[in-house]
């Protein structure tokens, strides 16, 4: 079960986001999508139930 995220400049739209996600195992949050692959408090590999969600931060200039 694999889902494609966005974590760079989306570019079928004039605004930039980021993606984050929250540890199933221990709830740690926000820990940035594109950084990082393991929880940084409890190194789980983020996982199909580990949630994530993508922010608008800005226009793209």
């Amino acid at each position: 079960m694999g889902v494609h995220f966005d974590v760079m400049t989306n570019t079928n739209t004039t605004a930039r986001t980021e993606t984050y996600w929250v540890c199933c195992k221990c709830s740690y949050t926000p820990i940035l999508y594109v950084l990082h692959a393991h929880c940084p408090d409890c190194g789980h590999q983020r996982c199909s139930y580990c949630r994530v969600w993508t922010i608008e931060v800005g226009k793209k200039k």
